[in-house]
C-alpha cells in the first residue's frame, strides 16, 4: 500500500482539507477530514507533471486531490499528454533555449515572408476599381492640407504628357482605372505617386525636371508598374496588420484609429521596398519598350535628379527617398534600352546586356516575323524587301528591284533559314516570277546564304553578309506588310499613330505645338477605296482641333482628295491636284501639287514643285535615326494675291521634307520669304515624337 499525503478540493468551496489517499492494485481509499470514499483506479485522472509544482488527481465527483509529485501519479490514468513536452523541455534547459530561437525565427519568417505573401494573396481577390475611393480620399485629403495645390502646368504640356499616358495605358485590361493628375507641390518637389486604384500624381517641378516627355513618361511608366502589381495596397495590408496586432496586444484601439486616419500621408511617403521597386522597374521597362519608348529615358531623369539633390540640402528630393536611386537600377535601365523585348518580356534584362548573352534559341525566336529591308544598288536603284521567318523554319520574301530608270521588278522566294551560334542563315528552295516558279538553283538547290548577327533587339536587326561583308539593317513591321507600289514610304496601316512637334515663325511669332496623326479604315468614297488620316492638332491656349484627310493610291502615286474639318458635315473635295507622292520614288522624279498653305497669318493656295532629291539621307528625329530616308523638295517663288485688303504679294516658298522607310514621313523643314513683313515668314520645323505600330 501506498499512502500519498495532499488536500482535498471539493470544487464547491475555495477551501482545501488536510487529506490522504491510500493506494492499493485496484482502488483508492480518500480520508479528508468528514469525507471518506473509496475509487476504482480507472475512474481517477492525474494531471501533467509541470516542473515541481503539485500534481491533481481528479475525483468522478469533480473534486480534486492535491499533493506532491509522486511516480504513482503517473500509473494513474492521465488527463493529458499535452504539457508533457513542457514539463520536458522545463527539464532540458538546452533544447529549451533551441525552441525559443526556433519560435523567434518562425516569427521572423512570418514577418518578411508569411505576411508579405499573405498580402499579394488578399490583394489577388480584389480588383483595381474597389480600391478606387481610397486612392480619391488620398488625394483629397492631400488636396485639403493644401500638401497639394492645383498645378500651374499650361494646357498644351498637360494634354501632351496625358495623351502620351493613355497610350502607356491603353493595352492593359484596366486602363479605364487609370487618372492622371496634375499638381504642385512645395513639400513633395519633383514627385510621382502611385495611388490605390489607379490615381497617380505628378507634380509641376517632375514634369519640368524632364528634359523630355519620354522622361516624363518612364516616370509614369514606373507608377503605373506599382499599381498593376498591387504594391501600394499590398504595403498597406501589411502595415495595417501589424497596427492591428498591436492594437490587439496592447487593447489599445487608439493606435489603429491613428493609423488609419494619417492614411494618405503615408500613401504619399510610401517607401517600398528594393522588391517592389526592382519590381516596377521591370515593368516599366517592359511597358515603354511595348510602346516605342527607350527605358533609357528614366536613367537620364534619375541622373539629374540625383545631381540636383546633391547641390541642393539633403531634403530637396523626396522622390529619390521614396524611390532609392542606386547605379544598379540606372545600369538595368539602359541595359533594358538595348536587350531584346524577349528578354524583357520574361523579365530577364540582364541577359540581353550583351549579344552574345543570347542562346542561339533566343536569337531564333526573336527573328521569327516580318521584316522589311531597303537598300541601294551599285547602278542607283533600289531594293526593298519583306521577309516573312516562321517558326517551322520555312520564310517566304517579297523583293522588288527599281532599276535607275524606274523599271520595277518583283521576285517571291520561299525557303528555310535557321540560326547557327552568331549566323543565321537562309536556303533558297523555290523562285516566284509571275505565274512561273522553278528552283532556286537547279545545280545547287541547297546552297546557304549566311548572314552574321552584328546587333538584334526586338525592333532592329543588323547584319553583315558573310560573303560580300555588306551590312544591312531592317527593322521588324506587321505581318499584312506588302510591297504595294510605294508602301515603303506611304503607310496606310489601320491605327498606325505618328506624334509630331512642330515650331512655326510667323514674323516676330513663334508657335509650338504638338500633332498626331492616327490611320483610320479605308472607306469609299466616290466611287474610290479611300485611306483617312486624322490629324489632330494642339495649340497653347486652345482645344484640339482634327481634321481627317482621304488620299487614294493608285498605279501614278498616293494623292489626297477630300478632307473633312471640326466644322464640315460631309468630306469636301480637295478641287485640285494635290499629290503627296508621285511613282515612281527614284531619285529626279518631279511632278507638281497644289495645296493650302498655313503657314503665314493669312493662309493662300498654291502650285509646289515636287522633286526627289535623294532615297539615302540619314535622318534623326526624337523618334529615333533612319537610314534611307527619300528627300523631297518642295518650291513655290511667285506673286500670291491675298484679297483687297492685302493685295497681291510675292512670297517664295521651300520645303524639305523627308520620308523614312516603313514609316512614311518623319520630318519637315520649311523656309518662307514674305514681301508683306506683315504676313509673318521665316524657318518653321516638324518633326516626330513616336510612332506606334500595329502588330
Amino acid at each position: 500500500m501506498i499512502r500519498l499525503e495532499g488536500h482535498y478540493l471539493d470544487g464547491l468551496k475555495p477551501v482545501c482539507v488536510p487529506a490522504v489517499m491510500d493506494f492499493s492494485d485496484e482502488q483508492a481509499a480518500l480520508s479528508a477530514g468528514t469525507v471518506f470514499e473509496r475509487y476504482a483506479i480507472s475512474n481517477l485522472r492525474a494531471s501533467p507533471r509541470i516542473g515541481s509544482a503539485d500534481r491533481f488527481i481528479t475525483l468522478p465527483n469533480g473534486a480534486q486531490f492535491a499533493c506532491a509529485d509522486h511516480a504513482v501519479l503517473d500509473s494513474l490514468p492521465q488527463e493529458s499528454w499535452s504539457e508533457g513536452p513542457v514539463a520536458w523541455l522545463e527539464q532540458r534547459w538546452g533544447v529549451a533555449l533551441a525552441s525559443i530561437v526556433i519560435v523567434f525565427g518562425a516569427l521572423l519568417a512570418g514577418y518578411f515572408i508569411g505576411l508579405p505573401a499573405a498580402a499579394e494573396r488578399i490583394v489577388a481577390h480584389i480588383p483595381i476599381r474597389a480600391e478606387e475611393p481610397l486612392g480619391k480620399q488620398a488625394v483629397g485629403w492631400l488636396d485639403e492640407k493644401g500638401l497639394l495645390k492645383p498645378t500651374g502646368l499650361d494646357f498644351v504640356t498637360r494634354q501632351t504628357i496625358k495623351d502620351g499616358f493613355e497610350g502607356l495605358c491603353g493595352d492593359l485590361q484596366s486602363k479605364d482605372c487609370y487618372r492622371l493628375e496634375f499638381r504642385a507641390s512645395k513639400g513633395f518637389g519633383p514627385n510621382a505617386f502611385a495611388f490605390p486604384g489607379g490615381v497617380i500624381v505628378i507634380t509641376d517641378d517632375m514634369v519640368k525636371a524632364a528634359a523630355s516627355r519620354e522622361e516624363v513618361l518612364a516616370v509614369l511608366a514606373h507608377e503605373v508598374g506599382h499599381v498593376e502589381l498591387r504594391h501600394t495596397l499590398r504595403s498597406i495590408l501589411q502595415n495595417s496588420v501589424i497596427g492591428a496586432a498591436a492594437a490587439m496586444v496592447t487593447s489599445d484601439a487608439a493606435s489603429l484609429s491613428v493609423a488609419v486616419a494619417g492614411l494618405p500621408m503615408l500613401l504619399a511617403q510610401t517607401r517600398y521596398s528594393r522588391e517592389f521597386e526592382t519590381a516596377a522597374d521591370e515593368y516599366a521597362f517592359r511597358l515603354l519598350r511595348q510602346k516605342g519608348y527607350s527605358p533609357a529615358a528614366f536613367a537620364s531623369l534619375m541622373e539629374r535628379l540625383a545631381k540636383a539633390k546633391e547641390a541642393k540640402q539633403a531634403g530637396a528630393f523626396p522622390y529619390l527617398s521614396s524611390h532609392p536611386l542606386t547605379a544598379e537600377r540606372v545600369e538595368r535601365a539602359r541595359a533594358a534600352a538595348k536587350c531584346p523585348m524577349s528578354a524583357l518580356q520574361s523579365g530577364k534584362v540582364d541577359e540581353g546586356r550583351r549579344l552574345q548573352s543570347l542562346s542561339p534559341e533566343d536569337k531564333r525566336l526573336l527573328l521569327v516575323g516580318a521584316w522589311f529591308g531597303c537598300e541601294r544598288t551599285k547602278e542607283g536603284g533600289r531594293h526593298v524587301w519583306i521577309i516573312q521567318r516562321k517558326d517551322d523554319g520555312s520564310y517566304e520574301a517579297h523583293s522588288r528591284q527599281t532599276d535607275a530608270s524606274g523599271k520595277m521588278q518583283d521576285i517571291v522566294a520561299v525557303g528555310n533559314w535557321g540560326v547557327e551560334g552568331d549566323i543565321f542563315y537562309s536556303v533558297r528552295t523555290r523562285v516566284l516570277q509571275g505565274d512561273e516558279a522553278a528552283p532556286a538553283d537547279a545545280a545547287n538547290a541547297r546552297k546557304r546564304n549566311n548572314f552574321r548577327i552584328l546587333n538584334l533587339t526586338g525592333e532592329i536587326l543588323e547584319y553583315q553578309r558573310v560573303d560580300s561583308k555588306n551590312r544591312i539593317t531592317v527593322r521588324r513591321v506587321p505581318a499584312s506588310f506588302d510591297l504595294s507600289a510605294g508602301w515603303e514610304y506611304f503607310v496606310s496601316r489601320k491605327d498606325f499613330t505618328q506624334e509630331y512637334s512642330y515650331t512655326l515663325n510667323r514674323g516676330s511669332e513663334t508657335t509650338q505645338g504638338r500633332l498626331e496623326s492616327v490611320i483610320g479604315p479605308k472607306t469609299n468614297l466616290d466611287g474610290m477605296d479611300a485611306f483617312t488620316t486624322v490629324i489632330t492638332i494642339w495649340r497653347p491656349g486652345a482645344g484640339p482641333l482634327s481634321t481627317k484627310y482621304f488620299f487614294v493610291e493608285n498605279e501614278q502615286g498616293v494623292k489626297s482628295i477630300a478632307r473633312q474639318g471640326p466644322s464640315d458635315d460631309s468630306p469636301k473635295s480637295e478641287g485640285q491636284d494635290t499629290w503627296s507622292l508621285k511613282y515612281p520614288l527614284i531619285v529626279g522624279r518631279s511632278w507638281t501639287s497644289t495645296e493650302e498653305i498655313n503657314s503665314l497669318k493669312e493662309k493662300f493656295t498654291a502650285p509646289l514643285t515636287c522633286v526627289v532629291e535623294a532615297v539615302d539621307d540619314v535622318v534623326s528625329v526624337p523618334a529615333g535615326t533612319f537610314k534611307n530616308c527619300m528627300r523631297i523638295k518642295q518650291s513655290f517663288n511667285g506673286k500670291v494675291n491675298f484679297g483687297s485688303n492685302v493685295g497681291e504679294v510675292d512670297v517664295a516658298l521651300e520645303y524639305y521634307s523627308w520620308y523614312a522607310p516603313a514609316l512614311g514621313y518623319i520630318k519637315t523643314v520649311e523656309n518662307i520669304k514674305c514681301a508683306n513683313r506683315d504676313l509673318g515668314g521665316g524657318e518653321s520645323r516638324l518633326q516626330m515624337l513616336s510612332y506606334r505600330m500595329v502588330r
